[in-house]
């Protein structure tokens, strides 16, 4: 489901805040965390192309990392 949600929102940007509580019941920080987490499992190469994988991750360590945001 973490997953699901950051690929669905990949062409518009991130979830919003609300989305992410309501979904999961935490913080879009607690979930760029997990995501970026459970993109380090290789299993997710099967699942989904590099280029969707290697996105995401960086996705989460731009909202992890304020400074990277601009």
């Amino acid at each position: 489901m973490l997953v699901s949600l950051a690929v669905t929102w990949l062409p518009y940007g991130s979830p919003p805040p609300e989305q992410i509580w309501e979904g999961f019941g935490i913080s879009p920080e607690h979930y760029w965390h997990r995501l970026r987490y459970l993109l380090t499992h290789r299993r997710w190469l099967h699942l989904l192309d590099a280029t969707t994988v290697t996105t995401l991750r960086m996705k989460a360590m731009t909202q992890l990392n304020p400074l990277t945001r601009r």
